[in-house]
């Protein structure tokens, strides 16, 4: 999947102006009307239903987050804030929209699809999305600056002797500041997966699966308001290296 993103931005840096007129799309128009006010509050509604009160109290401080967290704009405007050069960024990657072949025990992948809301945007943000929802949440904890890193290195395979379109450095730090965002909109699909294994939790296979999503849902959570809190003392001038 990395190595099919890097060859997915390294193609769109030797695109002609005028092809690049074909993705005129910009992040805020590709997700801001999906989530209207009403589908937020069914994200809030989905973490409500499922956890403890521990669960809970992280909710309440999700949801004095949301003004602040559902910036659009400034995730839009992010790679030319930090200096990365815009890439073709799919827009949608997650699992449902990634094919796979099989291959002996392994599975190659075989294709990517749904490219209706590929924009030029931040690469960032097509990373916070499949993390999130292909990577458990402690692997994606525990791992997501070594997979950056590797996925660094297929990009500079792929661009070759082309200029890179930004540094190591500058992709870390763009995750940092899309994740919340990011990884808010991707609890919409995790949420009918969970209504489905609560229809037969009795079963033992899928009160496993069940305890993977909550899992997952809690990690997020935890990501969502730590680096938006980390983000808002940047932004306030608060943060100390």
């Amino acid at each position: 999947v990395l190595r099919a993103k890097a060859a997915l931005e390294a193609l769109s840096l030797r695109f002609t102006s005028e092809e690049k007129k074909q993705f005129t799309a910009n992040f805020t128009e590709v997700f801001a009307d999906f989530y209207t006010e009403e589908a937020v509050e069914d994200v809030v509604k989905y973490f409500r239903d499922f956890g403890d009160k521990k669960f809970q109290e992280k909710i309440n401080k999700l949801e004095k987050a949301l003004p602040n967290l559902l910036d659009f704009p400034a995730v839009e405007r992010l790679a030319d804030e930090i200096g990365m050069q815009r890439v073709l960024c799919h827009g949608d990657l997650w699992s449902m929209n990634l094919l796979w072949r099989p291959s002996g025990d392994d599975l190659n992948l075989a294709a990517m699809i749904d490219y209706q809301l590929a924009h030029m945007g931040c690469a960032a943000t097509d990373l916070v999305r499949v993390f999130s929802a292909c990577l458990s949440g402690k692997d994606r904890q525990e791992h997501w600056e070594k997979l950056l890193e590797e996925f660094y290195e297929y990009l500079s395979e792929e661009v070759s002797d082309t200029k890179m379109p930004y540094t190591l450095e500058q992709l870390k730090e763009s995750y940092r500041q899309s994740f919340p965002l990011c990884a808010f909109l991707i609890v919409p699909m995790i949420g009918p997966m969970f209504e489905m294994l609560c229809k037969n939790s009795e079963d033992e296979k899928q009160r496993e699966f069940l305890g993977m999503a909550t899992e997952k849902s809690e990690c997020l959570l935890d990501d969502i308001l730590y680096f938006h809190e980390r983000n808002m003392k940047l932004t306030n001038g608060k943060l100390l290296n």
